[in-house]
Formats: structure tokens, sequence, C-alpha cells
């Protein structure tokens, strides 16, 4: 039987059983059955409510299946609405409820507990609606609910799968009993074999239950002399037991068969840190960590034992740091070895320069491994190391091809570069992604479409650069910077401003601070000759300016003020813009303090 962790098991069998749920209980039979175990009888619907909730449910059904859960959330409702002990229809509502609310979501998230337990006491001979249920304790946590649902469950329908679950809840549960007997059942299932003989060995180990480990173990060295992986955890169970010298010759038997045996060479490591041979440690960990022959399992256990012990004795980094560097000198199989470094150096809070190391040595021989990429790539921008970013969003399009965060960041350092048509180019690439992925994160996707609006209207394609904010509109309709950036290009064009309105107003309300977006709005408004409110929001804005240049805020002002009817606060504003503005600007502004008057 394959460990698995409790939650990646979890994920395994909602998904198995939810298919397998949608696939096939879903045919109109007349209410009024009483089913075996239900809470009570049904009484039967009328003629008309029944064909009206058969409807209903059906078309939320085929909606699912199309993945318009929106659609297939409102039609379930009114199904609900005609019958509300409809156990197809609460079952069905309580996996929407879970797809489309986060789990921070207490309040949705309960009422799907609610309707998914309800569906299992209207209908408990279902196996689907226990299943689920069952995994939704799990998930939470309360494993004696989960078991006992799992022990009725493979009760009235016995499979592997049922058993290897049964014995991961027994096992979270800390009931090593439950899960030995539990594996004891599959065993009578499937027969005997090496899989369940080492799940028993472990579960025994960890229940200290060291005779029946003992002779578990003892039974797999037997049945499986040439795996000498058994004799080395018959050799832990010694050392773990405190008969060390056993262990020794066992793992010194392992070595001279297989010289490079990396569980043996991992176990020898801890027995000489166990009996305080600090030499010979360092010796073995040398000739692991540097000998080319070394699996990169084995130099990433090395290296994991290796840091710990730095962390807890407190060695020199600099000495750690040069270990790593050794290490990382070699092929990886695997990231372990570079995050192993990476995690150490984080602990010891090195100069986030010096996590470049175990990320580029990764990249080196995983290029496509995104985790390493991503990570790096914040680190560069971090830096402000534009030519990096760029080198790196264009191998991550390369070898992630589907992650649009590197076609993103591509176009965010050639628009600060000033290459805006560069910047179009990157973002339209990325788009595709997202335009085909239904799932795409539609907060990002906003973000996304308002940064190729804005390097389309850098552009000058202002006719672009609408149809992307409109696009980044569809995704979140309120998106915050969308919203200012869409308002202020409107108002430059004097174009519908209601709606420049509109959009402005909403960031106003959601950041009533800032600078920019209250600019933006007393613009608008002032653009719509509604000067005495301009005024209000001009003032607001001016309060909470911040560090870097101010000139557009002080023009505005100074428009707004003039149109008031104050023309020499308008001029002190004016000559205010003037400290700071671009070149160009400033023959416009000195006509306008020269003249007194826009």
């Amino acid at each position: 039987m394959k460990r698995f962790c409790l939650g990646c098991l979890l994920l395994l069998c909602l998904l198995s059983s939810c298919t397998d749920a949608f696939r096939q209980h879903y045919t109109p039979r007349p209410r009024g059955i009483s089913m075996a175990g239900g809470v009570a009888a049904r009484a039967a619907l009328p003629r008309e409510a029944q064909i009206r909730f058969d409807q209903y449910f059906l078309e939320a059904v085929r909606q699912k299946q199309g993945e318009h859960l929106d659609a297939a959330y409102e039609l379930l409702g009114r199904a609900l609405a005609i019958n509300p002990d409809a156990p197809e229809a609460l079952f069905e509502m309580a996996r929407i409820k879970y797809t489309l609310s986060p789990f921070s979501d207490s309040i949705e998230v309960g009422e799907a507990d609610k309707m998914l337990a309800r569906a299992v006491a209207l209908e408990p001979a279902n196996k689907y609606y226990r299943e689920m249920l069952a995994q939704r304790y799990a998930s939470m946590g309360d494993f004696p609910h989960a078991i006992a649902l799992y022990e009725r469950l493979v009760g009235d329908h016995p499979s592997a799968e049922g058993y290897e679950f049964l014995t991961r809840l027994y096992e979270a549960n800390g009931d090593y009993e439950g899960a030995i007997r539990a594996l004891s059942r599959l065993e009578t299932m499937e027969g005997p074999c090496e899989e369940y003989s080492l799940e028993k060995f472990k579960i025994y180990s960890e229940m200290g239950d060291s005779t029946n480990a003992y002779t578990a173990i003892e039974d797999l060295c037997a049945a499986y002399p040439t795996d000498l992986r058994y004799r080395v955890l018959l050799g832990d169970l010694h050392m773990q037991n405190g008969h060390r010298e056993q262990a020794h010759r066992l793992y010194t038997d392992v070595l001279t068969a297989e010289p490079n045996n990396a569980f043996a060479q991992i176990s020898t490591l801890a027995y000489y840190k166990a009996i305080g041979a600090d030499s010979l440690y360092q010796a073995m960990m040398d000739d692991v960590l540097l000998n080319p022959n070394t699996t990169s399992e084995a130099r990433a256990e090395v290296m994991r034992a290796y840091t710990l012990d730095a962390l807890n004795t407190h060695r020199d980094s600099t000495e750690v740091l040069a270990v790593c560097e050794q290490a990382l000198g070699y092929r990886m199989d695997t990231p372990a070895i570079g995050e192993i470094c990476a995690l150490y150096i984080g602990f010891v809070r090195l100069p986030e320069t010096t996590m470049t190391l175990p990320l580029s040595a990764i990249l080196r021989d995983l290029p496509d491994y995104a985790p390493a990429r991503l990570q790096l790539l914040g680190i560069r921008l971090g830096q402000e190391d534009i030519d990096a970013v760029i080198a790196l969003c264009r191998d991550g399009q390369i070898y992630n091809p589907g992650n649009t965060v590197f076609y993103f960041y591509e176009g965010i350092a050639e628009h600060t570069r000033g290459n805006f048509k560069a910047a179009v180019d990157a973002y339209t690439r990325g788009a595709v992604h997202i335009d085909t992925d239904s799932q795409y994160d539609t907060e990002m996707a906003a973000e996304y479409y308002t940064a190729l609006g804005d390097a389309q209207h850098s552009l000058g394609h202002e006719t672009e650069a609408f149809v992307a904010y409109d696009r980044a509109l569809q995704y979140n309709a309120d998106n915050i910077t969308c919203l200012n950036n869409y308002a202020y290009y409107l108002s430059l064009r004097a174009q519908d401003l209601d709606r420049a309105e509109q959009m402005s107003r909403k960031t106003v309300e959601q950041e009533p601070h800032n600078a920019t977006y209250l600019d933006t709005y007393a613009w608008i408004l002032y653009l719509k000759r509604q000067y005495t409110q301009a005024r209000i929001y001009i003032d607001e804005a001016l309060k909470h300016l911040g560090d870097g240049s101010s000139a557009t805020y002080y023009d505005h002002a100074g428009d707004i003020y003039y149109r008031c009817g104050e023309s020499k606060t308008a001029v002190r504003y004016w000559q205010e813009a003037l400290k700071t503005a671009e070149k160009a600007d400033k023959n416009k502004l000195r006509s306008k303090i020269r003249r007194k008057r826009i």
C-alpha cells in the first residue's frame, strides 16, 4: 500500500467519489418511496411540482457538467424551494457551495455541511453521500465521525481503496490498533503483499509494539532478501530500542554489499551522531555529499540532517554555505537539495541575495521547476533588476508556457523600461492562456488586462486600451486600478464622463485617502462643471499627497480654484505645479501664471 499523506488521499477520494456520484445517480424517481434507514418517508409531491422539480434539477446537472456553476446554483435553489428534502439536490448544492466558497467562508461552508449531512440522513444507503460526508469530516479533523461512517461504508461496499482510506483515518486519529485491524481486513480481501506488511511494520513501530514490529520486519527481510532496505529498517528498529551495535552491524553489512546505499548511509550517520563519533560522522558526511556516485536522494537526506544539526548547534553560516555550494555543484534529479539549502538560508535570515545560489542551481538542472523560478523572480523584482526579470520570464514562458505570471512580469518590466510595444506583445501572448482557462483567477485576470490597457494607452492606442479595460472589468468589476485609469483616460478625451464619474466614485469610496483617486474624481467633476464639488475632492487629494511629483495635482487644483472664482489661489497652485512639472508642461503653466487665467 502506497503511503499517501491523508490530505492527498482525501483529494483523490473526493475527486473520484464526486465524479462517480455525478455519473450514476440522477434519474428522476417518484417521491414518497421510503428509503431504508432514512429519517422518514417523504410525502409525494403533486405531479406539477414534481415535473418542475425534475426540470430544475436536471437542468442544474446539465449546467454543472458544462462548468456553469452559478447557473447550476440558481437552478438547484429553485428545485430545493419546491422540495427542500430532496437528497440529490441537497447533495449537489453542498458540492457547489464547497466549490464556490473558500473554506474560510464559514457561513457558506457551514450551510454546505448541513445540506450534506441532511442528504445522508434522508438517504443513508447512498454510498456516495456517505463517502463525501466522511471525507468532509476527515478534512475538518473530526476523525471519529469519519471513521464511524467509513466503517459502515466498507461494511456495505468493501473495497481496497476504502480499507486504505480507513487505515489512514485510524492512524490520523492515533488509533493504531484500529489501523492494524483495517490492514488485516485489507490483506484478507487482497491477499498478503509487501506494501501491506511494510505498513504494518511502520504502524507497530509508531505504537511502540516492538515485538510485532520485529516480527513484521524480519518476515520482510526473509521474504525479500535482495531488498536491503528492509535490513536497514531492522537496524533502525534496533537503534530505537537501544541496540546500537546490532544496528551498526546491519548497516555495515548493507554498505559492504552496496557502498552507495542511501538508506544505510543516512542511518549510519544517525548512528555516528548518536554515539558522539564526530570525526566519523563528518568524514562520512563529506564522502556522501561530495561523492559523484551519491544519488540525489541520499545527498538531499544528508543535507537535511546536516543543516538541521547546523541550526541546532549554531554552526557558522559561512561554513554551512560552503557545504551547500559544494553539494549544489552536483547535478540534481529533484529540487530537494536546493530547497533544503534555501530553507536554511531563510531560517538564519541571511541576505535575500544569498537565496539566488540554491534557486539558480535548481533552475540549472530543472528549468521547468516553476516554484524556484517564481521565487527567484520575486528577488529580482525586489532588486529592480529589469534585465534579469525579463530573462527569467522569457525562459519561464518556454518551460511553463501556461503560467501567465511570466508574461505579466515581462510586460511590467518592458513597460518600466519604456518599451511599450514589447510590453503589449508580452501581455497579448499571455492573454491567450487566460481566455482559454475557465478556472482562471478572476482578480488576477483583471490585473492582467488592466496592465495591458495601460501599455496600450502608453502606445497611444486608446481604443485598444479601452477594450482591455472593459475586459478587465468583466473579470472584476471592482478592480480599483482599472476603474481609476479607465476613468481618467476617458476624462482626458472628455468622453463618456457620466460613466467615468461612476467608475471614479467607486475608487474614492474604496480608498477615501488615496490622492490619485481623489484627483481623478475631482478632475472629472471639473470637466462636468461641478466646480464646488471638484474643489472639495481636490482639497482632499492635496491633503494626502505622498512623495514624488505633484505637478498634475497642483495644476488641477489651480484650474478648479480658478473656475470657483479664486484666481489668486489658482495662481499659487500653478506656481507650486511649476516646481516639479515636466519640461513639456512648463510653458503652459508659465502662461497661466503670467495671464492669471486658464
